[in-house]
């Protein structure tokens, strides 16, 4: 694994004097002298302890807690659990001075904590530590590392040795020609090109089974159909809205990658006076507006009271939910319509009419439109009439038959109306995974798809 792809910033383990720890831990009752001097104190402080580190990427400062009380001192003060929150572009270490009511002055041990945050923070690709888990087939792109700015696909969740989580991921290999691996001087760290893996092109001995799964070992990675299998921490992956169509190209020919819908704008639909989020763009406000089209290329949104921007089509997305009856509109399954069961990021599991497979297609939720539900009824309902098993909640255990399929209170899950005949009443299920037993065929997005174990 790469030295530069590891998430264990190493700490500093330099011992801190007591006499640097009262100096940091300062009195309540000082001077008004000493009160102008304490951010000073702060920077030095902090300048000791990362003097020995190596040079990070430009980041914001992190940011200080602070309670206004114009009775006490200024200090500099840390998150109160040690760690501190992201930052906001307001907030430096030059003005880092804070009102506070009752608090500890800062320890030696906090600010350990502080410089392993602020390493971290410079190399993580959103400088956040809030991120949401990613699903089996969403595109990512690698923030650091030999495969920095490569677009990549996750597999499944996985954990390393060592315990901390991450993701396998199919990425296009980034290994040296033959040649440069025969050859004594070969400089660490050089970053080739990136290209399918062929086994011709290594003399690798492969087994005729092997040959037809298309899943060769090499050098101790894996590869699957020309891709590397390779395992990432989570704090170096971003989910990403399009991809190359290079990158869509090598990936063409993965049986695993085209299960999913690949996230290109040419196979985006939009029409004016639709509500959209903007993601991903810093030159605009993030956010719910009205979207207005221009013409092909050029896309405006209505934000209300902070006016209308011009919005890049790569940042645009459509707001569908659990629930919502759609048309697809470009792309592979074009003219196709059904129910939103299952959704995780941008990627929508649809269900069509009468369908009692759960899940017919995976399509992006920007190459649909909402329409109505009106011919949505009785036969054509998905699950209608499908046995299964009531195993929690106040019904349990008891058989059941799914009579309507609807959108929950806060468009968060599906709501499945069952008829028990036992008791000759009808009931709804939200938890659909939890409490229904027989769905066998609803696989959700975030559950366990092909290649799963192999590594």
């Amino acid at each position: 694994m790469d030295e530069y792809e590891r998430d264990d910033y190493e700490q500093d383990d330099e011992p801190v004097s007591s006499s640097e720890e009262r100096g940091a831990g300062t009195s309540r009752n000082v001077t008004a002298h000493q009160q102008q001097q304490s951010p000073r104190l702060f920077q030095t402080i902090y300048n000791k302890y990362t003097s020995n580190s190596r040079p990070a990427a430009r980041i914001e400062s992190p940011q200080i807690d602070a309670e206004a009380s114009t009775s006490h001192p200024m200090i500099p003060v840390l998150h109160r659990h040690g760690l501190i929150d992201p930052t906001s572009s307001a907030n430096s270490i030059d003005n880092a001075r804070a009102y506070v009511s009752s608090i500890r002055p800062v320890g030696g041990q906090q600010l350990k904590q502080w410089v392993k945050w602020s390493k971290g923070a410079a190399k993580a690709p959103d400088g956040s530590f809030e991120r949401r888990p990613l699903a089996p087939g969403e595109w990512v792109v690698v923030g650091r590392g030999t495969y920095t700015g490569d677009a990549a696909q996750i597999l499944r969740r996985s954990s390393a040795t060592t315990g901390e989580e991450g993701y396998r991921v199919l990425i296009v290999p980034r290994i040296a020609p033959l040649w440069v691996l025969e050859s004594k001087k070969r400089k660490r760290g050089a970053r080739f090109d990136a290209r399918l893996f062929d086994p011709e092109d290594y003399d690798v001995d492969v087994a005729p089974e092997a040959r037809d799964l298309h899943l060769y070992s090499f050098l101790g990675k894996m590869f699957s159909h020309g891709l590397l299998i390779k395992f990432f921490w989570t704090s170096t992956l971003t989910p990403i809205s399009c991809i190359p169509s290079h990158t869509r190209f090598l990936f063409k020919d993965h049986p695993f990658s085209n299960r999913f819908p690949y996230p290109q704008p040419d196979f985006w639909y939009f029409e004016s006076d639709e509500v959209i989020d903007v993601m991903d763009n810093p030159l605009v406000p993030n956010g719910r507006g009205i979207l207005q089209i221009v013409d092909n290329t050029n896309y405006t949104v209505n934000f209300g009271d902070t006016g209308t921007h011009c919005v890049k089509k790569s940042s645009l997305r459509k707001i569908v939910v659990l629930g919502d009856y759609v048309e697809v509109i470009v792309g592979r399954y074009a003219g196709a319509e059904g129910l939103v069961v299952a959704k995780h990021g941008s990627i929508l599991a649809i269900s069509q009419k009468s369908s009692r497979k759960g899940i017919d297609m995976l399509v992006d939720a920007n190459s649909c439109k909402r329409c109505t539900r009106a011919a949505f009824h009785h036969s054509s309902i998905p699950w209608y009439n499908v046995d299964v098993t009531i195993i929690q909640g106040l019904y349990s255990p008891r058989d059941a038959v799914i009579k309507d399929v609807k959108r929950g209170r806060y468009n968060d899950c599906l709501v499945l109306n069952v008829y028990i005949p036992e008791l000759g009443c009808s009931a709804e299920v939200e938890d659909v995974n939890v409490t229904l037993k027989g769905l066998t065929s609803f696989t959700p997005l975030w559950e366990t798809l092909p290649l799963d174990n192999a590594t």
